[in-house]
């Protein structure tokens, strides 16, 4: 599984091979020893659900409020959430949005759920690439 970091700074590069910069800094989950990354501003990432589910196997989701936005497809499988205080349910071939600073909580995937999850902050989409020299 790959996960895909886009910063304006890192040049579009797969995150992977940014091992460090200003804003990106690559690290390992002590949860389940896959990557883990830190951006603190200007961030797009896409990471696989499957990438996501095994970190859940070993510990349980609780609810948090993050300071970015998420954009979830759904392509295979089951899952049902609490955004803001309202639980949904979504199936394959939905793709569902969780606005920054909402209160979300994971509280059922299925084993065999698949798509992506897109985190993005505002200020990613505001910023003017610098000009080639």
């Amino acid at each position: 599984m790959e996960v895909i970091q886009k910063n304006k700074k890192s040049e579009g590069k797969n995150f992977a091979a940014v091992t460090q910069s200003k804003n990106n800094s690559l690290d390992v989950c002590e949860v389940c020893g896959s990557v883990r990354h830190t951006v603190f501003q200007n961030f797009l990432s896409i990471v696989p659900l499957e990438m996501i589910k095994s970190c859940q196997r070993n510990t349980p989701f609780h609810s948090t409020r993050k300071g970015f936005y998420s954009m979830i497809l759904i392509t295979k499988g089951r899952a049902t959430e609490t955004i803001g205080y309202k639980t949904y349910t979504f199936e394959g071939g939905t793709l569902y949005f969780i606005p920054e600073n909402t209160l979300h909580k994971i509280q059922y995937w299925s084993p065999d759920i698949e798509g992506y999850h897109c985190s993005f902050d505002s200020e990613y989409f505001f910023i003017v690439p610098e000009k080639p020299d």
